[in-house]
């Protein structure tokens, strides 16, 4: 398929430093704070919870873009509007 749109670059920023600003205030939840290293050390292997503070930091809207590419194929895809009854 054509692509015609890409990423709003704006949004993708503001999306972004409000994913950050989000972890990093989980990190002052105690109880928030422990469940996520109980889960990272039992279900992500050697990703802590930190590292995701890294990885959304260095994160930029061209990678979004290509791993949107690679995961969604045209031609295995379909959209469906469904509008309300007026």
């Amino acid at each position: 398929g054509r692509k015609t749109e890409g990423l709003d670059k704006a949004a993708f920023e503001t999306d972004k430093r409000v994913r950050y600003g989000e972890k990093v205030s989980s990190i002052n939840d105690v109880k928030a704070c422990a469940d996520a290293m109980l889960y990272y050390h039992f279900d992500c292997g050697d990703v802590t919870l930190f590292d995701d503070l890294d990885i959304i930091a260095s994160l930029t809207a061209e990678e979004c873009e290509q791993a949107i590419d690679d995961i969604l194929c045209a031609g295995r895809s379909s959209l469906s509007i469904v509008k309300n009854k007026e």
